[in-house]
């Protein structure tokens, strides 16, 4: 993620944080990876996870649509 330049505050095309889709899609790694990037780059964990998507949708409500608890844990 850091060799592409790439940030937990960016959002995509369709409005949508990095964090988000990471929990959405039950990725616990990529999710581990954002927070700890996100952490070394002035974007602390208590602070992403409040980002709300284009839907409204906090990072744990994604992961509950995911249906991945462990996702939930982290």
């Amino acid at each position: 993620l850091a060799d592409l330049h790439a940030s937990p505050r960016k959002v995509c095309s369709h409005k949508f944080y990095p964090i988000h889709e990471a929990a959405k899609h039950g990725s616990s790694r990529s999710l581990g990876a954002l927070l700890t990037m996100g952490a070394g780059n002035d974007c602390p964990r208590e602070e992403m996870i409040l980002f709300y998507d284009a839907e409204g949708n906090a990072p744990l409500h994604s992961a509950v649509h995911g249906g991945d608890s462990q996702v939930t844990i982290i």
